[in-house]
């Protein structure tokens, strides 16, 4: 939206973007030596990140549709429009899968997902886009990795580091600053 000369981003919002990626960086490393290795999980990060850009992709794109249409319509195509292209990808695992044997909690997950992740979040968001604009919106994308890791510790049992706590607090920070620029 920026780049394109769509939205307008002041220095301050720079910096807070900024601030929260750095703060992200802290929380997702478990260990920070480790998280400049150039191991195996560089193709994840690699994928990470493309996923990251083609969500900023979307919510740049999805602005000018929210001019004109409603963000539930908005959703429903951007979501009609990724099942199709994501068919020819997921069509062997799709008929191969044995969807008799999934537990209650199984199908109980797919809904939440289907209903709650991808119909109620992703409207929301598209409202936010129409409301707010997407560089503002797009920050929040920032909180997510922040509220997973802080679900984790009593959905999951797990742990955080001192320096994963502050990675999320720099995260939190940061979103603020460019919230207030």
């Amino acid at each position: 939206a920026v780049f394109g000369g769509m939205e307008k981003v002041t220095p301050k919002m720079i910096l807070g973007i900024l601030i929260s990626i750095c703060g992200v960086g802290l929380l997702v490393s478990k260990d920070l030596p480790q998280t400049f290795d150039m191991g195996s999980a560089l193709m994840g990060d690699f994928l990470l990140l493309g996923a990251a850009f083609a969500f900023a992709l979307f919510t740049v794109l999805a602005k000018p549709a929210l001019r004109k249409n409603s963000p539930l319509k908005v959703n429903t195509y951007s979501l009609v429009t990724g099942t199709i292209f994501l068919i020819p990808f997921t069509w062997s695992s799709v008929v191969h899968k044995d969807w008799f044997s999934l537990s209650p909690w199984g199908w109980f997950s797919i809904l939440f997902c289907v209903v709650f992740t991808a119909g109620v979040s992703y409207t929301l968001w598209n409202r936010g886009i129409a409301k707010i604009g997407a560089a503002k919106t797009q920050i929040y994308q920032n909180l997510t990795p922040v509220v997973t890791a802080s679900l984790s510790i009593p959905v999951l049992g797990e742990s955080v580091s001192f320096l994963q706590g502050l990675g999320a607090f720099i995260a939190i920070i940061g979103v603020y600053v460019a919230r207030r620029g």
